[in-house]
């Protein structure tokens, strides 16, 4: 068989449980569904098999060589994922589908009525998957869209009662899953933690506001 057929009929079973859990997932969200499925190709030695069921193994090996900005990345890129499980399970009894419906449902109740395209940039998406979340919450009459009277070309979004509801539903449900997500650490720790993060989105957001393109050297060159 052609190595390319191989390939694709080895990834075709594992599309209808990716869309299940994410039915607006991107690319690369459905690598990580294949790498967290354990799909491999043939051949794997089980030493190599052995350091990628080990959790910590890419942040130990940043670690190990003191490259602390590299493990927190890896640490982050994990706590999103455990946070996207727990964020699905709590919203089960709600209107909402993931954290992404909450985003997009708490930055049009703060601005009350938003353009699409400052509604998918004030959440951080590529215009693709933003249109498909903005798409989803009208279909389900969380959402409203009409013409700005200004520019007819632009679409204004507002919330409706039942996004309203929809929405304060959904933080109620989001207070375990905080607790849930901040595990052990102390009230000093989450104070100290939170303040970080803050400065730290802070940062990236001026990044993501500014650049038209990501060209890692030109950042750091710029903003470091």
């Amino acid at each position: 068989m052609d190595k390319r057929l191989e390939l694709i009929s080895k990834i075709l079973p594992h599309i209808d449980g990716f869309m299940d859990q994410q039915s607006d997932g991107s690319f690369h969200d459905f690598l990580a569904y294949l790498s967290e499925q354990k799909v491999q190709p043939e051949g794997v030695t089980k030493k190599t098999e052995a350091i990628q069921d080990d959790s910590s193994s890419a942040t130990s090996l940043m670690q190990a060589y003191q490259d602390h900005g590299a493990s927190l990345a890896f640490h982050l890129n994990r706590l999103g994922k455990y946070a996207k499980y727990y964020v699905k399970e709590g919203f089960k009894e709600t209107a909402l589908l993931n954290a992404d419906d909450l985003g997009f449902l708490a930055s049009v109740m703060e601005h009350e009525s938003i353009s699409k395209t400052a509604l998918i940039a004030y959440n951080v998406h590529e215009v693709p998957s933003g249109m498909e979340v903005i798409r989803r919450l009208v279909r389900k009459g969380l959402l409203q869209e009409r013409v700005n009277k200004d520019d007819r070309r632009v679409k204004m979004i507002s919330a409706t009662e039942a996004g309203k509801m929809a929405f304060f539903q959904a933080i109620q449900c989001m207070r375990p899953i905080g607790r849930l997500i901040c595990g052990k650490l102390s009230e000093e720790e989450l104070q100290v933690l939170n303040e970080l993060l803050a400065r730290l989105d802070h940062f990236h957001e001026d990044i993501y506001r500014s650049q038209k393109a990501y060209d890692l050297e030109q950042i750091l060159a710029k903003h470091l």
